[in-house]
């Protein structure tokens, strides 16, 4: 009885997510968006600065787009 109680809340609890906001999931994607934007935003300024300070700026925003790669890949290991 408690089982089906649980569940019975549960789905209440994740259809009122689906209807009143965002759920975790689309909070997770909105922010590796975000994290793309930034770090493409990182590798186009650091192609307009020459020297190592750009390089550097350029690294950062590719290490950015690898940690995003890595945490879609690990989905489907």
């Amino acid at each position: 009885m408690y089982l089906v109680f649980t569940r019975c809340t549960e789905a209440s609890r994740i259809t009122h997510l689906n209807k009143g906001g965002m759920d975790m999931k689309h909070i997770i994607r909105v922010l590796y968006l975000l994290v793309f934007i930034a770090s493409m935003a990182l590798i186009i300024t650091g192609q307009r600065n020459i020297g190592p300070a750009g390089l550097l700026t350029m690294l950062a925003g590719l290490a950015g787009i690898l940690v995003l790669l890595y945490l879609y890949n690990k989905k489907y290991q």
